[in-house]
């Protein structure tokens, strides 16, 4: 164990992780193993996943048809400026 890193996962597991994937072809169906592995490594941290987007894009700039993830992001976006 590197002794600067004595309470990594106890740090860790105060964190609010968060997640966002994009992608094009059937994001919602092949972002869940994503998602799900994502959850068992904060797990082995003592952590959790807050929450995730899962945007649809397929081209620079077409995340912006996306008005549910942007939707998201922007909830997001309040909610941890009015943590800080």
């Amino acid at each position: 164990m590197d002794p600067n890193y004595k309470d990594f996962k106890a740090k860790m597991a105060e964190k609010d992780f968060r997640l966002i994937i994009v992608g094009g072809d059937c994001p919602k169906v092949k972002a869940k193993p994503c998602i799900t592995q994502v959850k068992y490594s904060l797990e082995f941290l003592g952590a959790s996943l807050s929450g995730y987007i899962i945007g649809t894009a397929e081209r620079p700039g077409d995340i912006e048809k996306d008005v549910y993830a942007l939707n998201r992001a922007e909830e997001w976006q309040e909610t941890l400026s009015a943590n800080k």
